[in-house]
């Protein structure tokens, strides 16, 4: 049975390494993401012979990542299928992308069902048409930018230790006025959020503040 245990700051270079290692896609390959979410999810992280697992659910209703790092995708599957079994729980692998359903069609043969889930589909955007908004596409969104640009005094700034605040003040606002507390969703969302603006600098994020009216 794989050792899994919380995900801590101090495994933040290790993790990346071997994220590193397999170039994955999908958001939920990110030492943040693991981090800020793992108490929503109940995600939990092993790492054996240099390679990185992970489970997220408690009971029966547990499911593993596609593992990343050094170990071929025979073995480290196989890991996965000895500890499921070992727990006496179904086994299931979430966020599957095409390059690893391939995979393990090419290493299992047809022992394994896939099915999509849209509810869990990575959003994917071209970061060339959100910098320019070019075309009719963006026509609104040109729009209410420009609103806003009349309407109100601005200024936008890098987020930092000095500004963060700011931050902090908008999340209780924000989680005031939708009741965060009474909505499991965003009670989670929530939560995620705090854990990235409290180690905002030790998870190596970025991101930027924008004002309107000193607000």
């Amino acid at each position: 049975m794989l050792d899994f245990k919380k995900v801590e700051l101090d495994d933040k270079q290790t993790i990346e390494r071997l994220l590193d290692i397999s170039d994955h896609e999908g958001c939920s390959y990110s030492f943040a993401t693991m981090f800020c979410w793992q108490d929503c999810f109940n995600t939990r992280i092993a790492i054996k012979d240099d390679c990185l697992f992970l489970k997220s659910g408690s009971g029966k209703r547990q499911a593993y990542l596609f593992p990343a790092g050094d170990l071929d995708v025979k073995t480290s599957i196989g890991a996965l299928l000895e500890d499921a079994r070992e727990r006496e729980i179904d086994f299931g692998i979430f966020g599957v992308t095409n390059k690893q359903k391939q995979a393990l069609i090419e290493n299992f043969g047809d022992i394994f069902n896939f099915e999509p889930d849209r509810d869990f589909y990575d959003y994917i955007y071209d970061k060339s048409d959100l910098a320019s908004l070019a075309g009719k596409k963006y026509h609104a969104k040109r729009n209410h930018i420009s609103r806003f640009e009349r309407n109100y005094n601005w200024r936008d700034e890098e987020i930092n230790k000095d500004n963060i605040e700011s931050c902090f003040e908008v999340w209780r606002g924000w989680c005031e006025d939708k009741n965060c507390s009474g909505s499991g969703k965003l009670k989670k969302e929530s939560c995620a959020l705090g854990k990235a603006l409290e180690h905002f600098e030790k998870l190596g994020l970025c991101g930027g503040l924008l004002f309107a009216d000193d607000k």
